[in-house]
């Protein structure tokens, strides 16, 4: 597995890399950030390549929920989610986990 980071000035990790994608040239990623792993952003992971490290470099195609809070928890309108999460051994950001497609450019 292979750290993920975005394509920007910064490079911030948002996942890790899961594995590659159901059609060639994809592959799946886990993350909970949303804002930065949108549909149709550039994200990329590195390789090495005998002596050389490559970036691969992909565009977030779809993604998927993969875990979330349980629905009987959010059924109680009075019961903030942080609470829940934290029960449950989840901090309160990012308890929604994300497997991301991205296209290899």
């Amino acid at each position: 597995m292979s750290p993920l980071k975005t394509s920007s000035a910064a490079d911030p990790l948002v996942g890790t890399v899961k594995g590659p994608g159901e059609r060639p040239h994809e592959f799946l990623f886990i993350t909970t950030d949303n804002r930065r792993a949108r549909t149709g952003e550039f994200v990329y992971y590195t390789a090495r390549d005998g002596e050389e490290e490559r970036r691969i470099l992909g565009n977030v195609t779809a993604r998927r929920l993969v875990r979330n809070l349980p629905d009987a928890f959010l059924s109680d309108p009075e019961t903030p989610p942080g609470v829940v999460s934290s029960l449950i051994g989840l901090d309160g950001e990012g308890c929604e986990l994300y497997e991301r497609t991205s296209g290899v450019s």
